[in-house]
């Protein structure tokens, strides 16, 4: 009856006396008795004390999954750090329910690193994951959120929960009253998010986060500068804005400082991005783009083309020709039935 009336009400209206009793009823029970009530458990969550806590977190690896569950809900249910359950977030009984109280209350980086690392199987369990996801990002260190979007990145994620997260965790962040040495993870969640809107296709939204780069942080390091203009050459491509594309192309071949493998590098890279928009508008039968394309690549490299990269730029002018030949093949269309 004394348990039954403790656990109907809040810790904060039991006096000290009733306390003391309880827990020791409990503590009687739980230790002479094999079986532990969960209810029992629950209430030790409530109205326990740090050897207490000992205690259910011993009953986190139990066989029994309700004594599991009740110590996990009791664990969840409490101020403390939720590290402790996360490091269970495989345990399918642990899971959701350490996914809930992350998403509720949430705020180490290990907690959002042990959630990243043990995604749920079922598909209803994988939208509360996410929305944990992103609901911690807004609470972590923006550093945290940095690591974990590259983890993210290297688990293939999809671009939109990538965005996701990394909104979250920008918003959160105020640029003008950031502590200088948060400035270096704030850059990287913005150009992060600009690369995960260029995978999703809007190039639009990614050229704000880049103009908020130049914008809001002071000093860039060289090789943020390096990846905001990539980033741009890219973005205008997306955008049909082929000369001014190859302006920020160019302004990445006259960076001073690179290696001899460095500057072979990144003409690759340069390469690849116009071969890659190239054959997209061959595609697309945007032929005079496709031409402006292979044009503005060549004028870039100055004849300095590998052999691999000037055989690809030779198929595609072989292609570009083909196609004008077919198009100039075709009879012209009739009109009035003449």
């Amino acid at each position: 009856k004394l348990l039954a009336a403790a656990s109907a009400v809040k810790p904060s209206l039991l006096d000290d006396t009733l306390i003391a009793d309880t827990l020791w009823q409990v503590r009687q029970h739980t230790t002479e008795k094999k079986s532990v009530p969960p209810t029992f458990i629950a209430l030790l969550g409530r109205i326990g004390e740090d050897g207490d806590w000992k205690r259910i977190e011993g009953w986190l690896d139990d066989k029994d999954d309700a004594i599991k569950g009740a110590a996990a809900r009791a664990w969840a249910d409490s101020d403390r750090s939720l590290h402790v359950l996360a490091q269970r977030s495989g345990d399918t009984i642990v899971q959701p329910i350490v996914i809930a109280a992350a998403e509720r209350r949430g705020t180490q980086a290990e907690t959002l690193t042990s959630l990243i690392e043990n995604k749920p199987k079922i598909a209803q369990a994988v939208e509360a994951w996410q929305r944990a996801l992103i609901a911690m990002s807004g609470r972590v260190e923006p550093l945290a959120v940095a690591n974990a979007n590259r983890r993210l990145v290297e688990l293939k994620e999809s671009p939109d929960l990538r965005e996701k997260v990394l909104s979250a965790a920008i918003t959160a962040v105020k640029p003008d009253k950031t502590p200088a040495k948060n400035i270096p993870a704030y850059t990287s969640l913005l150009l992060a998010r600009a690369e995960s809107r260029l995978a999703k296709a809007e190039p639009q939204a990614a050229l704000g986060d880049y103009q908020r780069l130049t914008t809001e942080v002071k000093v860039l390091p060289q090789d943020a500068r390096t990846q905001i203009e990539f980033g741009l050459m890219r973005v205008r491509l997306a955008l049909g804005d082929t000369d001014v594309a190859v302006t920020h192309a160019r302004n990445l071949l006259t960076i001073k400082g690179l290696s001899t493998e460095e500057s072979m590098e990144l003409k690759k890279q340069i390469g690849d991005v116009f071969i890659a928009t190239t054959k997209r508008s061959l595609s697309a039968a945007q032929l005079d783009r496709a031409k402006k394309l292979v044009a503005g690549l060549q004028g870039l490299l100055n004849g300095g083309l590998d052999a691999q990269l000037k055989k690809q730029i030779d198929g595609l002018l072989a292609k570009i020709a083909a196609a004008e030949k077919k198009a100039g093949e075709k009879p012209p269309a009739k009109v009035n039935g003449n």
